[in-house]
């Protein structure tokens, strides 16, 4: 059920066993999502994608984050289009593995630091240029101070995994918290 797609105005992602034929300007993922969540088929991660390819062509930050990482797809998606410096994290160990895997695969293992962790026990330690959380409501709600505290002067959170009636109540939390909204995608249900 995953082929090759295009999400966005440059990336595809290409599964690691179809070929694709790149076009000019193509930023092509390879991956092989094993048991980890991110093919950039759901909502969510699509919307994610195509939101940080925007963020990023408006200026390559030097840094991110990305909690709750599962293939790694947005990690590398970001290595690719040049951002320089990555932690990315997973709560399942076989998720961190795969992304890890797949970072090789893509050559970009050397700008991706990947690791176990559970987001609510997660100390940041710096501010990123662009935080990306692709998780359930209740979680990004919990970690909403920790999260806005870990975003650099002027930078991006982009937030995802969040159902149209929980938005209200995920925006709040990050409102509240002195960050200001800059555009939403709405696909299906889902919020980012």
């Amino acid at each position: 059920f995953f082929h090759v797609q295009r999400v966005g105005k440059r990336l595809v992602i290409r599964p690691s066993w179809e070929e694709y034929a790149a076009q000019p300007g193509d930023v092509v993922i390879t991956l092989d999502p094993g048991m980890a969540f991110g093919t950039g088929q759901h909502a969510t991660t699509r919307a994610c994608l195509a939101m940080l390819e925007e963020i990023i062509d408006s200026g390559v930050p030097h840094s991110m984050l990305d909690a709750g990482t599962g293939s790694g797809v947005l990690s590398i998606a970001a290595a690719l289009m040049g951002v320089g410096k990555i932690d990315a994290f997973d709560i399942e160990k076989e998720a961190v593995m795969t992304a890890r895997d797949n970072a090789k695969i893509n050559r970009v293992a050397g700008a991706i630091t990947f690791f176990q962790a559970d987001l609510d026990a997660f100390v940041p330690g710096r501010a990123y240029d662009i935080i990306a959380a692709n998780m359930i409501d209740t979680l990004l709600m919990r970690n909403a101070a920790k999260l806005a505290r870990a975003v650099a002067p002027g930078g991006s959170l982009l937030i995802s995994g969040i159902l149209g009636h929980e938005y209200e109540s995920v925006a709040a939390a990050f409102s509240a918290r002195g960050l200001a909204e800059r555009t939403v995608a709405a696909v299906a249900e889902w919020r980012t």
